[in-house]
């Protein structure tokens, strides 16, 4: 005999109080979900840059990117009268003035000093940093391309850890590994570090998003379930609104990142507070702890469950409660005997 736990649900609240508490507090870390997933577009942009001119640029240490002897030392790029990021012209004495004569008008060499960027949008990012420009700005975008190889990675890894050993005990591990990789890609020293660290918070942040919405899913009735699944995005959303606001307040990679990635380590107190999943334990054979975590629900909710009886074995035989059917046991491969899900299935992989 198996409990159908969407006919509970009927009885003790679809999402009651109780319900409504653990579905917030499971959205919140999905803003720093969203933030991070967006991060990229800020801690890797590439400011304009040029090179570096000696014997023109008095400022080694911090020299400036507009400066009135550009248009003599630094070729254009094209008509629009864009400067050349990855050359300058060749000096053709070695006195040390800064003069239109001191340079060639049509060779050019590369920046052997360096280069210049331009700080009025952002003071630091990955590319100024670790000079991803030119002949290594392909870098900047494999970094990229690393950080969504971990997405890939833990969209399969954390949902079989879930399945395994439960959504609560995913969630806190994923936390974890996010608040921890999260800060340290801030402290990074190179670019082989950033990459190896981002692809692991990565896949942590996969799983903290994808379990975090399963578990919103099984805590609510089959009525809230679509609202529940477009409310968790729009903290998605509030997320990377939210990490726009402090990448323009803050315009350094590095305490945009510690920003967003600190704060995760707060939630390491859900341990405390967030049960674990019904469904998961109805699935998993755990009764007790099931009938525990209901019983919590419908005492939230103000609503009164009716006790199920135990057999020899500390399980639920059955129940006596109206509405509460004999189920049969399903895998995934039911959805591919149902034409509907399978429609729905591959329009949801073809979306995405």
């Amino acid at each position: 005999m198996a409990v159908n736990v969407d006919d509970v649900f009927k009885e003790i609240g679809d999402f009651g109080s109780y319900q409504k508490r653990i579905y917030f507090l499971l959205c919140l870390p999905i803003l720093f979900v969203g933030a991070g997933s967006l991060a990229y577009v800020f801690i890797a942009a590439a400011p304009e840059y040029r090179c570096l001119v000696p014997k023109c640029d008095i400022n080694r240490t911090n020299p400036t990117y507009n400066e009135s002897f550009i248009y003599f030392t630094i070729p254009y790029l094209n008509a629009s009268a864009n400067y050349d990021e990855c050359h300058r012209y060749q000096r053709l004495n070695d006195n040390d003035s800064c003069l239109p004569e001191d340079y060639s008008k049509s060779n050019t060499t590369e920046c052997p000093e360096g280069k210049v960027f331009a700080d009025d949008v952002f003071v630091s990012t990955i590319v100024t940093e670790f000079n991803l420009t030119c002949h290594n700005a392909w870098k900047s975008q494999m970094a990229q391309t690393v950080y969504f190889a971990g997405v890939l990675v833990g969209a399969f890894s954390f949902g079989i850890v879930a399945d395994l050993t439960g959504r609560r005990v995913t969630i806190m591990i994923v936390i974890i590994i996010m608040a921890v990789s999260g800060i340290t890609i801030a402290l990074v020293p190179g670019l082989t570090t950033f990459n190896v660290l981002r692809f692991i918070n990565a896949m942590a942040t996969t799983g903290l998003f994808q379990t975090s919405f399963v578990l919103g899913m099984e805590f609510v009735g089959p009525s809230k379930r679509v609202m529940c699944g477009i409310i968790g995005e729009y903290f998605f959303a509030l997320g990377e609104e939210l990490l726009g606001l402090i990448a323009w307040w803050l315009k350094d990679w590095r305490m945009i990142q510690l920003l967003i990635s600190a704060p995760v380590s707060c939630f390491i107190f859900y341990w405390w507070f967030i049960p674990e999943s019904p469904r998961w334990l109805h699935a998993q054979g755990k009764d007790r702890k099931l009938v525990a975590v209901l019983e919590k629900v419908a005492k939230g909710n103000n609503k009164t469950f009716s006790p199920l009886f135990w057999n020899d074995n500390n399980g639920i035989e059955a129940n006596d409660l109206p509405g509460v059917k004999t189920i049969k046991v399903v895998t995934l491969l039911d959805i591919l005997k149902t034409p509907l899900l399978c429609c729905r299935m591959f329009s949801m992989f073809f979306i995405w």
